[in-house]
């Protein structure tokens, strides 16, 4: 079964203490070191971009972490997740 690998970003929401995963929608991987090579080399960015989004939403949540998962069709369906969308700007490698 072929995966997509996405970058997740685990998210605690301070109130509440739970852990929740956020996906960047945008930029899809076909292999695992693809992703970990763009996350390692743009984690900073990425986390940034990330912390603002949650800052202008006034989203008091934290993040735990970042990493490249890696979502099967079935998962992205599941997750309701639309990479595929030929509408929106992707970055796939």
């Amino acid at each position: 079964m072929e995966k997509i690998f996405l970058i997740s970003a685990m998210i605690m929401n301070i109130e509440t203490a739970e852990v929740t995963p956020k996906y960047q929608q945008l930029i899809y991987f076909y292999t695992r070191p693809n992703c970990e090579n763009y996350l390692q080399q743009n984690y900073t960015s990425l986390y940034n971009g990330l912390q603002l989004h949650l800052d202008v939403t006034n989203d008091k949540s934290t993040i735990q972490s970042m990493s490249c998962i890696g979502l099967t069709d079935e998962d992205l369906k599941e997750l309701d997740l639309d990479i595929y969308d030929e509408d929106d700007d992707t970055i796939s490698t």
